[in-house]
């Protein structure tokens, strides 16, 4: 499992937003103002790893916590199997009921089939995905 480390996004912001933007671009899936947002008004954590990070955003489905996954990149490439042990253990730490992400890219669908998540929405160019813990 990959050791996550917390870390203070306006400390990583310059080197870090970049990377957002570039695959906001990419994809074609406008996020990098909500993450930025998000990170700044301190609603989501900022996680170092040693290949890359990720952003995590604690929320609730009514009364259950949820952790979704607002951001995750990885500069060794393949980031959900890098990942994913320590996002459902920083999911577990918090009592979430399970891990969600939206994503536009469609070539993550196996690697997410892969690591027990179910496609919630498919018809959108944009996909929720979940899973249950």
């Amino acid at each position: 499992m990959s050791q996550f480390y917390s870390a203070p996004w306006h400390q990583y912001r310059d080197k870090l937003l970049p990377i957002i933007q570039k695959t906001q671009q990419r994809n074609d899936h406008q996020f990098a103002d909500e993450i930025d947002d998000a990170l700044q008004e301190e609603r989501a954590f900022l996680f170092l790893v040693k290949d890359g990070f990720t952003v995590l955003l604690p929320k609730r489905r009514g009364v259950l916590p949820w952790l979704n996954v607002m951001f995750a990149f990885s500069w060794g490439g393949n980031a959900i199997d890098r990942y994913q042990p320590g996002i459902e253990f920083k999911a577990r730490q918090m009592g979430a009921r399970g891990v969600e992400l939206y994503t536009a890219v469609k070539g993550l669908e196996q690697a997410l089939l892969g690591n027990g998540y179910v496609k919630t929405t498919g018809e959108a160019r944009i996909q929720h995905w979940e899973k249950i813990l």
